[in-house]
């Protein structure tokens, strides 16, 4: 695993009554998922989102380029996008940032066509966001039993903003429980920044939650949390709901 990784992260509401229609066309598309994982997550009610996880551009692309227009309408008509985010190398982003959108349909209206749930003909609200990731830990992906965390913040002091991402993952390293962390400027918000991170069980959460407490305590003035989700198994998700609910976190069950 490297710094390579590229994680494009969708979320969606499923349309009423058609949920366990979605679910089955959801196990359809993770069949043919041509990168390294990819998860549908419920959230509350009928929210959802799916994170799909490449090792590198050329996976990305090909997986893109290989839905079909009739899965493409099949999901339109069980759910509507309502926001995607792709976090990539800067690499990556500045050479195929407008391939990727193309592929995915995000034109001068914003249409989204393409992928994991998009819809052909909808008028949406929304057009991708890239983040550029900064080198982090990179110790594997995500299984099963694993707990994944986004977490997007407001920057309010750019300079001491990059040194408190720094301790972080200068803390984050010797971690045993960690799977991969770092964190990603949006290339059209300069003031938005998000922590992509995955753990190994509950347990090494609360372990990372603990290493990092004086950093952020530290440069508290340097960033404000605007949201933070966390997808995982719902046993999993549970044993952290005490630890989380504080910081207003959104779960979201994969199984």
């Amino acid at each position: 695993m490297s710094a390579e990784m590229i994680t494009l992260n969708l979320r969606y509401t499923v349309k009423e009554d058609k949920l366990e229609e979605f679910k089955q066309l959801a196990a359809e598309r993770v069949k043919g998922f041509k990168g390294k994982t990819m998860r549908f997550c419920q959230g509350k009610l009928t929210a959802g989102k799916t994170l799909q996880v490449y090792t590198n551009g050329k996976q990305m692309i090909d997986d893109l380029a290989a839905v079909s227009e009739e899965l493409t309408k099949k999901f339109s008509d069980l759910a509507k996008p309502t926001g995607l985010d792709i976090h990539a190398p800067e690499s990556f982003v500045r050479e195929s940032e407008d391939e990727v959108n193309e592929k995915l349909g995000f034109k001068t209206r914003g249409l989204l066509v393409r992928g994991a749930c998009y819809s052909l003909a909808d008028e949406l609200e929304f057009k991708p966001r890239w983040f550029i990731t900064r080198p982090g830990v990179y110790n594997g992906f995500q299984d099963d039993e694993a707990i994944g965390i986004s977490v997007y913040f407001k920057v309010l002091d750019a300079p001491k903003m990059v040194t408190a991402m720094d301790a972080c993952i200068a803390n984050t390293k010797p971690e045993k429980g960690v799977l991969h962390y770092d964190f990603g400027q949006c290339k059209d918000e300069e003031d938005v920044v998000a922590a992509r991170e995955a753990f190994k069980d509950p347990e090494a959460v609360e372990a990372h939650l603990k290493s990092i407490d004086a950093t952020l305590k530290e440069y508290a003035d340097a960033m404000q949390i605007v949201s933070f989700e966390t997808h995982g198994p719902t046993e999993g998700l549970n044993k952290l709901r005490n630890l989380l609910d504080g910081v207003g976190a959104i779960y979201f069950s994969t199984d």
